[in-house]
């Protein structure tokens, strides 16, 4: 029930904007949500299995499905099989020998004499020596037995035979069962009730009622996201919650969030096409120039007569450090994680499945792609990616519609200190000082243009030309202005 607990409440969260979880134990304490809508949109889940069983120790195993497989494919893995068989089998007697031989060296040193501190100096190196070589064989193997082989798969869901209804859980207890409930959808949310029959999960009922054009909550709620995206701030807020516990959550603007939300279905659910019609507008294109009369009357912008400045997010702040420096790698996809090598994972990382601790590294023609390709585990930020940390990148465990945005000393400490912002300003100044007949004002012009896209203004060039001459090293000179624009508000902002 906890399985079936989880997608509901994503489903809630994500399309509906309402906390359909907390109806499992009672009626929902604010929206008009009763616990029997609950478990009968439970009764459509509970008859699909997404787990089978446990896989190893605490590893709970999917369900997969065999792939068909075109007849090369076929033969290329009958040809890899012999072959990677004999290395899987050399790996394990390599890693059994080695086992073998660190066994003997541990009892050896627990019969050693106290007094003969040179032998067990010697013993314990070689003992040490051991147990890396082991936890490095053992990783071998468990490389080649996950990288065996065999015919593709797929994750996939698997519908019951036998359909039936989920009875109520009594304050939620899945011991304590209450009435049966028919499977079905929350009749509160708008259009007609979807009709499932008998032979049916509800998976297909459910999926056409969420996105009925007569569903009042489903378009309202993507297309608040979108608008939140472009303008830092939702026309209803909190962006993930459309309920009546929050009291100050009514639209700023309720006549533009239907437009929006009929817009968003008349064109098919083209994210593109709403995009675009939000991009080309007026309100969009605002500057976030102040003034004194508008901010008297609205000093909070509800009403839109400026643009927020925001700072720019995490990926976004990494991704422009490297093109602006030529670094960005210009390709899409790649694995999330690179379990395909061998050398990027650490020794003791390697279970099956593999888990990966933040030992592995980024193979070099991954390293510097865009941030959307980088590799994410969802138990930590991988070490190369500090950045994308301290910048306020949410949880990947989480659904997150509105990216909290903080200042921190850690963050201007990381923008003056850290290696990757430092190797980014010095690539910087290779590409401005391409052309050996520029003069520096020509130069200055160049980088104002490349990192904060504006021409530079007469006092910002004499400021900066005084700069350089007050450093003895002229590339040195060259690179600290370069480091100061990549951590300028300039840079990290769009205003």
């Amino acid at each position: 029930m906890d399985v079936v607990d989880h997608q509901i409440a994503r489903i809630g969260t994500m399309f509906l904007g309402m906390t359909l979880d907390c109806a499992r134990c009672h009626d929902h304490k604010f929206d008009p949500i009763d616990q029997r809508d609950y478990y009968a949109m439970a009764g459509i889940f509970a008859n699909v299995e997404v787990l089978s069983g446990i896989w190893r120790s605490n590893v709970t195993n999917v369900v997969t499905a065999e792939l068909p497989e075109y007849p090369a494919e076929q033969k290329a893995r009958e040809l890899a099989t012999p072959l990677h068989a004999a290395e899987y089998k050399a790996a394990r007697q390599k890693w059994r020998a080695t086992q073998e031989a660190l066994r003997e060296a541990e009892s050896r040193l627990g019969r050693l004499v106290d007094d003969d501190d040179a032998a067990r100096e010697a013993l314990l190196a070689k003992v040490e020596a051991l147990r890396r070589e082991a936890t490095e064989t053992e990783g071998d193997w468990r490389f080649l037995e996950f990288h065996k082989p065999d015919v593709p798969r797929a994750h996939v869901v698997v519908q019951h035979a036998n359909l039936e209804n989920v009875r109520i859980n009594i304050r939620g207890n899945a011991n304590a069962l209450g009435h049966e409930v028919p499977r079905g959808v929350v009749p509160v949310i708008g259009p007609q009730q979807p009709t499932i029959d008998s032979s049916s999960s509800g998976r297909l009922e459910l999926v056409d009622w969420l996105f009925a054009a007569d569903n009042p909550l489903t378009a309202r709620v993507l297309a608040n996201r979108v608008w939140t995206r472009l303008f830092g701030r939702g026309l209803v807020e909190p962006v993930d919650y459309f309920g009546v516990a929050v009291v100050t959550n009514e639209p700023t603007h309720p006549e533009l969030l239907d437009y929006l939300a009929w817009t968003l279905i008349r064109q098919r659910w083209s994210l593109k096409t709403l995009l675009r019609e939000i991009a080309l507008s007026r309100t969009y294109r605002l500057s976030s120039a102040p003034s004194l009369e508008s901010s008297s009357i609205d000093p909070e912008n509800r009403l839109l007569w400026r643009a927020n400045p925001r700072r720019l997010d995490a990926e976004m702040i990494r991704d422009s450090m490297l093109w602006v420096s030529g670094s960005l790698q210009r390709r899409n996809g790649g694995p999330a994680i690179p379990l395909a090598e061998r050398e990027s994972l650490a020794p003791g990382d390697l279970v099956n499945p593999p888990t990966v601790r933040g030992g592995f590294e980024v193979p070099q023609q991954y390293r510097f792609s865009r941030s959307i390709y980088q590799p994410v585990i969802r138990s930590y930020v991988h070490k190369s990616l500090n950045l994308i940390e301290l910048f306020d990148t949410p949880s990947p465990n989480e659904i997150v519609g509105h990216r909290v945005s903080t200042t921190l000393p850690t963050q201007s400490l990381y923008l003056l200190n850290s290696p990757f912002v430092k190797q980014r300003a010095g690539e910087l100044v290779e590409i401005i000082q391409r052309d050996a007949d520029a003069t520096d004002a020509n130069r200055l012009g160049q980088l104002w243009l490349r990192t904060l896209g504006q021409p530079i203004r007469q006092d910002q060039c004499d400021s900066a030309l005084v700069f350089l001459e007050t450093v003895s090293d002229r590339k040195q000179a060259w690179a600290r202005l370069c480091h100061s624009l990549l951590a300028s508000n300039e840079f990290l902002f769009r205003r």
